[in-house]
């Protein structure tokens, strides 16, 4: 595993001095590499995913991950440079080293080692799904397709042709477009707008939860035991920036851009999945209905424990565990955003 003082991109940016250096730092961090042939880089289409943390969107992406034209990233999309938040701001010229360390995120590494598991706070313990992925495969598959002549677009191009190629090769023909989902990003406009400038052809998915089911879910989201978002006015406005951010997006946009709520996604998912198909140019496939990581069942990210056949209902009742009085605040604040 990367050093913990190489894990922050800015970091392990600095340490790769070289293709060869790049290599001898991710010789810690992988599973065993494989000699594989050389990848013909696939320019597809980025269905990007994001919103606020407690949205759907992790949700979203396990029921695209098992679609035979569409190729999910694994986990959360951390490719943002200087936070997986930010859109990258790639330079081409740089070195090809320095290009994959901007894009590349230790986690993927841990989840080669471990297995997936994404969950919330609650203690569930079911078997990790295997990643079987080596870093230095994708990191020399990286370097040897990255063309020498290149934009941002060919950039990403190749780091996402790569990573699905040392993953998933078999899936690499038939796909489509590739996907990622990442909380956060969605609320910032400039790196909406500098991911549409690397993807015209992109698309773009903001889920919108009731603000007072979303408070009650983010407020139990904690990091070390330690509560992060308990702070109702600010939290509101935090979800009021986003609902004006996809407003504009939609203006701006128009089709790339697509507001999905996830209370339909809960409720009616086949209609919704059916909708969001027709939008992005897919052919709806029943396993659109089911949430998976690597086509294997995987179980829902979530904060409480509601048994799964009580999931469904209770996720669009969280607004009960609230006092009369916080509820009214909520949609007092959320306003005009309600509609």
């Amino acid at each position: 595993m990367l050093p913990v003082e190489l894990r922050p991109k800015a970091q392990f940016r600095e340490a790769c001095t070289s293709p060869a250096r790049l290599l001898e730092l991710l010789e810690a961090d992988t599973r065993d590499a494989s000699v594989s042939p050389a990848v013909p880089v696939r320019s597809l289409p980025l269905l990007l995913i994001s919103q606020l943390p407690r949205s759907g969107g992790s949700l979203l992406s396990q029921l695209l991950d098992a679609h035979p034209q569409v190729l999910v990233y694994p986990g959360e999309m951390k490719v943002g440079y200087p936070s997986k938040s930010n859109w990258p701001q790639l330079d081409p010229t740089e070195s090809p080293e320095l290009l994959y360390a901007t894009l590349y995120h230790w986690d993927l590494a841990a989840m080669a080692s471990a297995g997936y598991l994404k969950l919330g706070a609650v203690l569930q313990a079911p078997p990790r799904t295997p990643f079987s992925y080596s870093a230095v495969t994708h990191a020399k598959q990286f370097l040897a397709a990255l063309p020498r002549v290149r934009s941002a677009r060919d950039v990403l191009d190749t780091y996402f042709t790569t990573l699905f190629a040392s993953w998933q090769p078999e899936r690499l023909n038939e796909a489509r477009c590739f996907a990622g989902f990442v909380p956060r990003m969605g609320r910032n406009q400039t790196s909406i707008q500098s991911f549409f400038g690397c993807y015209p052809d992109g698309r773009l998915v903001v889920l919108m939860r009731d603000p007072a089911d979303w408070f009650v879910s983010v407020r139990e989201h904690r990091k070390g035991g330690q509560v992060r978002w308990a702070d109702l006015e600010a939290e509101i406005a935090s979800w009021n920036k986003m609902a004006d951010a996809v407003v504009r997006y939609c203006q701006d946009y128009g089709e790339r851009c697509r507001l999905l709520s996830f209370a339909r996604l809960v409720t009616e998912r086949e209609r919704t999945m059916h909708e969001v198909c027709e939008w992005a140019g897919l052919v709806f496939d029943p396993i659109l209905l089911q949430q998976t990581f690597a086509g294997q069942p995987t179980v829902a990210n979530t904060n409480f424990s509601d048994p799964p056949e009580a999931l469904a209902a209770a996720v669009l009742a969280r607004r009960d565990q609230l006092a009369d009085s916080e509820r009214q605040r909520i949609y007092a604040l959320a306003g005009a955003n309600l509609d």
